[in-house]
């Protein structure tokens, strides 16, 4: 695909998503090494989509993202996709937005695939897919990647469909430093060894869920969980916090919590696991990623 850049005015465009595309679900698949302090980042995103009208345009939002590569597929019903040669892509950068151009009409009710590869860099402010870090007991700097993707920041770690109201499942993996360890909203599926020193942590497909809900932390923290089979819980925090025990106490608040929202609602908690990490630098306090 090739590129160009431009910065139409708002007005060409509504400030909404058009609505001529819907996501069917991501894969995103993201590189980093934080664990040598290292702000770049990489990554590949797939999205499955369905045409809701005839149109030769996608629209995506993405920030601060550098897109190198954009390739787009048909998905037949039965058979392999087929690239469809001749996309180029620009941007709105006022609106964040990432306009995929075809070259021939996609048709409504069809669905397609987008491949996207690119490149950014960890925030330093809290938000997006971003750059934390504590002291260690012996004061040197151990640096954390995580997210904070409320209310818009989702579009900072991966171009994406990034409103509310669109629901999808995301398959997520990680490739890290092997002496971290990545979470994410699903558990864990499996783990492989890319290259030397490298970590590659799959997880579980999600449920339908928004894009502002995705999380992920790649870091050395350690953990202590409930060691229960049917509502498993567990803490992330430093190593010296574990050591200290400092997170049983929200570990076994957690599960009177959890209790309690139960037998007030009278519905079951419906996704495997619950995870709490305390990070050391949050400004919005909490965040409750699904």
């Amino acid at each position: 695909s090739t590129q160009s850049r431009s910065s139409a005015a708002s007005d060409v465009y509504k400030r909404q998503l058009p609505n001529n595309t819907i996501p069917i679900r991501y894969d995103v698949s993201l590189t980093t090494n934080v664990h040598l302090g290292e702000p770049e980042f990489s990554g590949v995103v797939r999205i499955r989509i369905q045409a809701l009208e005839n149109t030769r345009s996608i629209t995506l939002h993405y920030r601060q993202l550098t897109i190198e590569t954009i390739a787009l597929y048909s998905i037949p019903v039965s058979g392999n996709p087929t690239l469809i040669g001749g996309t180029t892509f620009s941007f709105v950068e006022d609106l964040e937005f990432l306009v995929i151009t075809t070259p021939t009409e996609l048709i409504s009710n069809q669905q397609y695939r987008v491949d996207i590869t690119y490149r950014g860099l960890l925030r330093d402010d809290n938000m997006g897919f971003y750059r934390s870090f504590y002291k260690d007991t012996e004061g040197r700097t151990v640096w954390i990647a995580t997210t904070q993707f409320e209310q818009t920041d989702a579009r900072h770690a991966f171009p994406c469909y990034d409103e509310p109201q669109i629901r999808t499942p995301f398959g997520i993996e990680i490739t890290h430093g092997s002496s971290y360890t990545a979470i994410s909203n699903m558990p864990e599926l499996s783990r492989s060894n890319p290259a030397i020193g490298m970590t590659t942590t799959k997880f579980e497909d999600t449920p339908d869920v928004q894009t502002y809900l995705i999380a992920f932390i790649v870091s050395n923290f350690d953990s202590v969980e409930n060691n229960d089979p049917n509502k498993p819980q567990r803490v992330f925090a430093k190593p010296q916090s574990i050591l200290n025990n400092e997170g049983d106490l929200a570990l076994d608040a957690g599960k009177k919590i959890l209790d309690k929202f139960i037998e007030h609602f009278g519905v079951e908690f419906q996704l495997p696991k619950i995870d709490q990490a305390a990070l050391p630098d949050f400004d919005a306090g909490a965040m409750e990623n699904w």
